[in-house]
C-alpha cells in the first residue's frame, strides 16, 4: 500500500490484476523481460544515477526508434 500511495503521488497510474491470473499481465510482463534483457543483464549497478543513464538511453530506442 505505501508504494501505490507513493506512486500516485508522482502522478503514476497503478492498474491491479485478478490474483493468480498472470495472463492478465502480459504486456507488463513483456515490458519487464525486455528491460531486463536489453539493459539490465551483465549490468554491474553502480550509483543511481548511472543506472538512470542507461535506462535513459534505452527508453529512448525502446520508444521511438524499435519497430511496434
Amino acid at each position: 500500500m505505501p508504494l501505490t500511495v507513493w506512486l500516485l503521488r508522482l502522478g503514476v497510474g497503478v492498474g491491479h490484476g485478478r490474483p493468480y491470473h498472470p495472463q492478465t499481465h502480459g504486456k507488463q510482463e513483456r515490458f519487464h523481460r525486455t528491460l531486463k534483457a536489453e539493459v539490465l543483464a551483465g549490468l554491474v549497478l553502480g550509483d543511481f544515477s548511472q543506472v538512470q543513464a542507461r535506462f535513459d538511453q534505452w527508453r529512448q530506442v525502446y520508444n521511438r526508434e524499435r519497430p511496434h
